[in-house]
């Protein structure tokens, strides 16, 4: 079967240079005969969506791992919409969707990578990973961390906007200093992305109904202890990477997508698949 790095870093002379700076690394010749799947990771400790992912992508990679893959990892941005509010750095949001995208486009294609298992669960985050995958054309899955779970004030549930609401009742005198700080430390008891119909949690449901998003982790809260089998199961589930449901601009251009061949049993291993269409769409709008 054939996919892109295998007539790269396959080829005795070609790809000469690569395999020894990866054996610096301590990627080995077994490594070389596998597909190259990247774990784009947005891990970071400012942004509660991001928070989970650390321990998600060592699953995920040992998950490629299992389905025959080889996994590398790189970081991009994850910004926090909340966290930038009420000051200039909300400016800066909006266009780390494209920063997202560019960077993810840059990485991959530099390096002639085969497919992307893309971490990351908040407002720009998500559209920005999908985007990356739409434009760039290759076999792609989307795995997040998982909504917050909710906050409880006087026996109800509240979200992250009671912060915003209660704040207003306080100013205005209908509630107590101390009733507001109860608010406020108690709207966001776990981390995940925000518990409300933002863009994070609206895109995450509707990518998993088209096979964008790895479903089993889409409804999970982040207060549950998230089992390694569900993010290992990527790894099988990227078996489909080289399918037309997980080929990124699917839903974007007229592209051929990479075809699958799968085993009598419908199991299909990383190094399976045909990946000689993959990654020949048109670009998309606005892509550098």
């Amino acid at each position: 079967m054939f996919w892109r790095s295998k007539g790269f870093i396959g080829d005795r002379d070609r790809g000469a240079l690569a395999r020894s700076l990866y054996r610096s690394m301590g990627y080995t010749d077994s490594d070389f005969k596998k597909p190259f799947i990247a774990i784009v990771n947005t891990w970071n400790d400012i942004c509660p969506g991001q928070f989970m992912l650390r321990n998600i992508a060592a699953a995920v990679r040992e998950g490629i791992r299992e389905a025959g893959g080889t996994a590398v990892e790189f970081g991009t941005i994850g910004p926090c919409d909340g966290i930038a509010q009420s000051h200039a750095g909300m400016h800066y949001i909006l266009p780390s969707r494209e920063l997202i995208a560019n960077s993810i486009e840059l990485m991959v294609q530099a390096h002639m990578l085969d497919g992307m298992v893309l971490l990351g669960s908040c407002d720009k985050v998500v559209p920005g990973l999908l985007m990356a995958a739409a434009r760039i054309n290759l076999p792609a899955i989307l795995v997040n961390a998982g909504p917050m779970y909710p906050g409880t004030h006087n026996g109800r549930h509240i979200d992250v906007n009671a912060t915003q609401i209660y704040l207003g009742k306080c100013k205005g005198g209908s509630i107590s200093a101390e009733e507001f700080r109860q608010v406020e430390c108690s709207a966001c008891p776990t981390p995940g992305s925000c518990t409300m119909i933002g863009t994070a949690n609206t895109i995450v449901l509707s990518g998993g109904s088209n096979g964008h998003v790895f479903d089993r982790l889409r409804h999970d809260t982040g207060r549950r202890q998230r089992p390694a089998c569900n993010c290992q199961a990527v790894g099988p589930a990227s078996n489909g990477i080289g399918h037309g449901k997980y080929q990124g601009a699917r839903y974007n251009h007229p592209c051929r997508f990479a075809q699958c061949r799968p085993r009598g049993n419908g199991h299909r291993r990383l190094d399976e698949f045909d990946y000689a269409h993959a990654g020949n769409c048109p670009r998309s709008p606005g892509s550098v």
